[in-house]
């Protein structure tokens, strides 16, 4: 069964965080249901009462080395810490990895395995390990620290069909709050799994294909991960995109000229250079019924 270590805590700027908002992200942690916590001195001086030691290791009882080939570990390297940790980065895709993978993995040797400034490699080298038989992985939220990012990984394998017993990833939306909280960054609107605007769909086309099978546009559904689908008018919406938004905001009374509202709309978007937002659209809806002398 595979164990999944987190290692975001251990890559935070100590100077940067509060011991509630450590709190809470790693109670986030625990709900989410990752396997252990890896955390320094420090923030477990923060945690207090609320340390799980079951659930969680210090960062200097961890030995990383590069993986880049068998031959890159020396054999004394096994000896003076309670775990090894392999890491790879996106040059191991230029090696045959699963031979190296296949080696490792004969060996019954007490090691994980984690990714580090993979480029756009780390996901993938991730989801190898796994395959290729690899129980024991680290990476971390938003990919902190350089690691692979928790939130991909997870639903990579989710998705492909790997069991994730124990794991609840419609935490991950909330646990994105936290980390933004904790580390006063912004995620990206778009960022795969947990940015803000991933199931917004503006296209009437693609509004049409999810109403009729959601995997026409999604890999997953957005209460996966904790988060909602939302519909946006924009330049291209038809009638059938206004119908749908219509039913999302619960709006029941009949458009008296749903033509010259998508004009209004469509004007709009071109204005803006973008999608309409809620707001606005009920201000269109207002403007369209005072010229109708509503």
């Amino acid at each position: 069964m595979l164990s999944i270590t987190d290692t975001t805590l251990s890559t935070i700027h100590p100077a940067k965080v509060s011991a509630h908002a450590v709190r809470e992200f790693y109670g986030a942690l625990l709900s989410l249901g990752v396997d252990r916590i890896e955390v320094t001195p420090y923030i477990f001086s923060l945690l207090g009462d609320k340390y799980a030691p079951s659930k969680s290791i210090l960062r200097h009882q961890i030995r990383e080395l590069p993986l880049n080939s068998l031959e890159a570990i020396p054999a004394g390297e096994w000896f003076g810490s309670s775990e090894l940790r392999l890491w790879a980065s996106k040059e191991l895709f230029l090696r045959n990895y699963s031979e190296i993978f296949s080696e490792l993995l004969k060996s019954h040797l007490p090691i994980s395995f984690c990714t580090k400034n993979a480029g756009f490699a780390a996901t993938a080298l991730m989801a190898e390990w796994v395959q290729s038989g690899g129980e024991n992985i680290a990476c971390s939220f938003m990919g902190s620290g350089g690691y692979g990012a928790l939130e991909e990984i997870l639903l990579t394998l989710q998705v492909n069909g790997y069991p994730l017993p124990g794991i609840d990833t419609s935490r991950l939306k909330l646990l994105g709050s936290l980390w933004q909280r904790l580390t006063g960054e912004t995620i990206p609107a778009r960022k795969p799994v947990v940015g803000d605007h991933i199931f917004e769909v503006e296209s009437g086309i693609h509004i049409n294909g999810i109403m009729k099978n959601t995997v026409n546009y999604e890999p997953f559904p957005p209460e996966r991960v904790g988060a909602k689908r939302k519909f946006t008018l924009g330049k291209f919406s038809g009638k059938s995109s206004l119908m749908v938004k219509l039913q999302e905001l619960k709006i029941k009374e009949k458009i008296q000229d749903p033509d010259r509202l998508l004009k209004l709309i469509r004007e709009k978007c071109v204005q803006q250079n973008r999608g309409i937002s809620d707001r606005e659209f009920f201000l269109l809806l207002d403007e369209l019924n005072e010229g109708n002398g509503a």
